[in-house]
């Protein structure tokens, strides 16, 4: 037994024949669905300079294309793009107004789709290829109840 249960603190990603699952600890797994062999690992923490939330990371990690994205926090980074068949890095991005460590959430990222009208306009896909920031909707408390800076 450990400090967050000896549970999953997420859903894990199934994608086609591989499984990723994010532990609490940071430790982030590709496994064959077939056989449970890992295929890759990597502690996202580590990685990427975060410290670990309260309870533990509870995020179920996002695939979409060639990428799995997860939101690590720190000081790195505080949402990658990892090459799904290997874990490296494709991209990371940091909120620019933040000298700080940003932490991770109790949250998984989502994918939405975004619609512009304008024809001068790049489009959705190619913006999340480029990891430009397309918007930032502020958020007034964190899950401790301190305010976002």
């Amino acid at each position: 037994m450990n400090g967050f249960g000896d549970g999953p603190r997420c859903t894990p990603t199934l994608d086609g024949d591989v499984l990723y699952a994010l532990g609490a600890h940071g430790d982030l797994q590709c496994l064959s669905q077939e056989n449970g062999s890992e295929r890759w690992k990597l502690n996202i923490l580590e990685e990427f300079g975060g410290q670990n939330i309260g309870w533990g990371i509870s995020e179920s990690p996002l695939v979409m294309g060639d990428r799995v994205i997860v939101t690590p926090g720190g000081t790195g980074a505080t949402i990658v793009a990892l090459d799904k068949n290997n874990g490296r890095t494709i991209w990371r991005s940091r909120d620019p107004n933040s000298t700080d460590a940003e932490q991770a959430a109790y949250a998984s990222p989502q994918q939405i789709t975004v619609v512009t009208l304008s024809r001068s306009s790049p489009s959705p896909a190619k913006e999340l290829s480029a990891c430009r920031r397309l918007m930032q909707v502020p958020v007034a408390l964190r899950s401790d109840g301190q305010r976002h800076r």
